[in-house]
């Protein structure tokens, strides 16, 4: 909350004028100039909310990139700022870190009544190495030097915490900014944000790791090309995927073991639940 009292007269004088196509590389100029809160090292890999309103316009213009238009620009401005009561200012996200302050104090409660009763919940067994080790710098060490590299699968399903928890293994001292993590994950295949999964480790990931190498899988092995190309039609009506956050990665697959048949892909519509399963039981009967 202290750092959007600070920016958001900025951000008034700043957004105040009618977005225009000609004008972005100014406007962008403009909130890259923004100060810093200066707490990314201790929140690394989490991203500030001073990256995130760069960030969030650096996406937004490159998805108006051609087009002489400010629509994705313009979202991005709505969701910054607000007119309430007549007044313009941060509303929404003054709105938001208000609730996760009220919500952070119910949290601490019901932390501190849980461990009295001597009980321990799901999030603790993540919550609760991630403050030894921040708090405790022998014992990260003695953890840091035990796990030398990191690798983590489906990467895209981790959440927060987790992440953190990745970081603080695997950046030693002696890596040099250069830590011996392995990732790996599809952002397309991501169905955990019911459990906290965040896409946003995916995206910012070479922005918290710059040297990072990234390989792109695209030899399947599981479908032939026709379903390859349907799925593919499917996945791009996505509003946001790392294709979109950085152009120059390609995820076009390419079929590898060729079908002994021609594929048969329909699109059936079903009256309910009952009738889908009815006919997909009649199917697989016709196939055995």
């Amino acid at each position: 909350l202290v750092y959007i009292d600070a920016i958001e007269p900025m951000l008034v004088d700043i957004l105040s004028a009618p977005l225009s196509y000609k004008n972005l590389d100014n406007l962008k100029k403009s909130i890259n100039n923004l100060p810093s809160q200066g707490i990314d090292n201790e929140l690394a890999p989490l991203q500030s909310l001073s990256n995130t309103i760069k960030s969030g316009l650096n996406f937004a213009q490159l998805k108006d990139a051609g087009t002489n238009k400010t629509k994705n620009t313009g979202k991005w401005k709505q969701s910054i700022l607000q007119t309430v009561n007549g007044v313009k200012g941060v509303h929404k996200e003054r709105k938001i870190n208000n609730w996760w302050l009220s919500l952070s104090k119910v949290y601490k409660l019901y932390r501190q009544q849980l461990h009295e009763r001597g009980y321990y919940d799901y999030s603790d067994m993540i919550v609760e190495v991630i403050t030894v080790l921040e708090q405790n710098p022998e014992i990260r060490a003695e953890v840091q030097e035990k796990f030398l590299y990191i690798l983590i699968d489906e990467f895209q399903d981790s959440n927060a915490a987790q992440m953190r928890l990745a970081h603080l293994i695997a950046e030693h001292h002696s890596n040099l900014g250069k830590p011996n993590l392995m990732v790996v994950g599809d952002d397309d295949q991501s169905i955990y944000k019911f459990n906290g999964a965040e896409l946003a480790n995916m995206l910012s990931f070479k922005q918290n790791y710059p040297t990072a190498k990234l390989i792109v899988l695209t030899d399947n092995y599981r479908s032939s090309q026709d379903i390859l190309n349907v799925s593919n039609e499917v996945i791009m009506q996505a509003k946001d995927r790392l294709t979109l956050r950085d152009p120059s990665i390609n995820k076009k697959l390419t079929a590898k073991n060729y079908p002994k048949q021609k594929s048969d892909i329909q699109h059936l519509i079903y009256q309910n639940q009952a009738h889908q399963n009815y006919d997909i039981a009649r199917l697989v009967s016709k196939l055995s």
